[in-house]
């Protein structure tokens, strides 16, 4: 079992709309989405059993607390799939619950959903006391510890089976916490998601793999001062704590390292120590944060387009700020000029003539900041985000074939023999059902198509010619030499067919890599879940959106190794040829046809996370806000 406590969706909402929102979706969630049901429900500490007047006590409670913004937990335990709890066995295991982190006597509403594959039972819990009207707030608000002790004792007392990553386990009838291997240090997510999108280790990764482990070895602070200056890094008091610089870039020093503090290293090495003499500091370069062809050009490519583009900023900048400077002294002095004039006697007409002059200047300037909002929206557009590295990899794959495409083009024209009968698709190409990269080289392909039907229109003379010539040396054992330029035009076409056809096989390739790397990404990013699982998901998404099963498995081939690079893997699981063989084997066996039909609705949805748009929206609703 799992457990999860729910955050509030909205902290500025009210004591009522926080109360009334949750229960009602605990109770009855298939007021927004049809599908979510709920299989079973209950209450504890109220004295009414219908649900409107079950909300009312719960508010009237909270109300009591007042300097308690927000007294009400939600927790959801998760059951693994196949695991049926019976009511007796639900009603027990909140017993356990409440019991665990000390409130029994309080309201709690609880519903048992039954929306997933995983039964969740849901519970909405008033902290505050009915009696004593306190808040009680188990380990001053974190009581997630409780709640996994809470877990354990559930699993224990009902049989259900243990998670293998479980924080505590019930032995010789005590709740023990398990000793895991320390997992290792890993940057935090924002800089994660960088490093996905970009492929370049963030400073921060940088700082945990090499300055976290000159900072454990040194004695001294001079050594580590010039351990780091030799790896381009350099340790630097500010304020009252310590950073790491990465080049340019400071990181935390606890980030890297627990012990890196400025205050333990102090307490280890003595009072702090700039260096005594200026070394010079190794220039670190970007690195990638796995192996990745044409690294340096795309690194090159990324550099010379933010450089261009930051100029082009720059550049308009200052041409607005003169422009700007410019108008306000011309503003100023056309008032002076005003000002200036003989006004004696005339106070009305001089006020009059100053506010007609006041919002003509206006229209000047809010004419200048419009046409200079124009113009930082066309250099935006003239300047979008910079490729991501998936991104770049297609175009480049996508520049590879356009050459290729170009050459074989021209190989043709200055080979084209008089005769020819040239079939470059034998079949129609669907343009829905290629990738947005291979749409280009399908309409090449049609395009030399029909320049292939156009010489097979020109060729019919020639055709009976050459028959006519094959039907007098029908018994001769030399063969006329057109018949033979027909034979090896025949065979060019072939060896073509067979290029544009290992084209297109190749460009599906990179789009199911490119699918995988999207979904897994959307599966992985903030979620607990074991490799194969996700593995699964992803390659039944993909058959889903109707990649082909040996295009799926040469991308889980390519991709998995290097999304879990330090995967400890079980006996038999080293080989990466037999796992992604067998993953895709699940995905397309008659063991996963049900998931397949309750999934298939969301085609839509999973193309257009494959192609990187928005196309499809997920609907927004309570489910949104109190996701699981």
């Amino acid at each position: 079992m799992i457990v999860k406590k729910i955050k509030n969706p909205r902290k500025s909402a009210s004591k009522s709309t926080r109360i009334f929102r949750l229960t009602d979706y605990i109770r009855s969630p298939e007021r927004e989405d049809s599908q979510e049901k709920c299989v079973y429900t209950g209450s504890r500490g109220f004295l009414t059993q219908k649900h409107h007047s079950q909300k009312a006590e719960m508010l009237a409670l909270a109300q009591d607390a007042p300097r308690s913004k927000d007294p009400i937990s939600h927790f959801v335990l998760s059951w693994h799939e196949g695991e049926r709890p019976s009511e007796v066995q639900i009603e027990e295991a909140v017993d356990i619950f409440l019991d665990q982190l000390g409130w029994q006597d309080h309201q709690v509403i609880f519903g048992l959903h039954a929306d997933t594959d995983n039964l969740h039972l849901h519970l909405a819990i008033n902290r505050v006391h009915p009696i004593t009207l306190k808040v009680i707030n188990p380990h001053r608000g974190f009581d997630i510890e409780d709640a996994h002790r809470a877990i354990a004792r559930i699993e224990h007392a009902q049989g259900w089976q243990r998670e293998p990553h479980g924080r505590h386990q019930v032995i010789d009838g005590k709740v023990e916490r398990v000793q895991t291997s320390e997992k290792s240090r890993q940057p935090a997510q924002k800089q994660r998601d960088v490093e996905w999108r970009t492929g370049e280790k963030s400073a921060e990764r940088i700082a945990i793999e090499t300055a976290a482990p000159i900072l454990k070895q040194v004695s001294s602070w001079q050594e580590l001062h010039r351990l780091l200056a030799e790896q381009g890094m350099r340790y630097e008091r500010v304020g009252s704590g310590a950073k790491i610089f990465v080049g340019d870039i400071a990181v935390k020093a606890s980030s890297a390292d627990r012990n890196a503090s400025l205050s333990k290293m102090e307490k280890r090495l003595g009072a702090y120590e700039p260096p005594l003499e200026v070394r010079p500091i190794a220039e670190r370069g970007p690195e990638p944060l796995q192996e990745v062809p044409d690294w340096d050009r795309y690194i090159a490519e990324r550099k010379d387009y933010q450089a261009a583009k930051a100029s082009a900023l720059l550049e308009l900048k200052r041409r607005q700020e003169a422009e700007a400077q410019q108008l306000c002294q011309e503003q100023q002095q056309e008032r002076k000029e005003v000002l200036a004039l003989e006004w004696q006697g005339l106070g009305q007409v001089r006020n009059a003539v100053q506010s007609v002059l006041a919002d003509e200047q206006k229209e000047e300037r809010t004419a200048l900041s419009d046409r200079h909002q124009e113009e930082r929206r066309q250099i935006r557009s003239q300047y979008p985000p910079c490729l991501d590295l998936e991104q770049w990899q297609l175009q480049q794959a996508n520049l590879e074939a356009a050459k290729r495409k170009k050459r074989q083009a021209e190989n043709q024209v200055d080979t084209l023999p008089d005769v020819s009968v040239i079939s470059v698709i034998t079949a129609p190409v669907d343009l829905e059902e290629l990738p947005v990269a291979s749409v280009e080289a399908a309409i090449a392909l049609e395009g030399e198509s029909q320049e292939s039907s156009f010489e097979q229109q020109d060729a019919p003379e020639n055709l009976e010619e050459v028959q006519q010539s094959l039907e007098d040396t029908e018994n001769s054992e030399e063969l006329p030499v057109a018949a033979i330029a027909l034979e090896e035009e025949s065979q060019e076409s072939s060896s073509e067919q067979q290029e544009v056809q290992q084209s297109l096989e190749d460009a599906e390739v990179q789009r199911a890599i490119v699918a995988y790397q999207r979904h897994h990404y959307s599966l992985w990013k903030n979620k607990d879940r074991e490799l194969t699982q996700v593995d699964a998901v992803v390659a039944m998404r993909m058959r889903i959106t109707r990649h082909s099963q040996s295009n799926i498995e040469k991308a889980v081939r390519q991709c998995a190794p290097g999304r879990y690079p330090d995967a400890r893997w079980p006996d038999g699981y080293a080989d990466w040829d037999g796992y992604a063989k067998r993953t895709v084997e699940y995905a397309f066996s008659e063991n996963a046809a049900s998931t397949f039909y309750r999934l298939r609705g969301k085609r839509m949805e999973f193309q257009c996370l494959e192609e990187g748009r928005k196309g499809v929206q997920k609907r927004q609703s309570k489910t949104d806000e109190y996701s699981r």
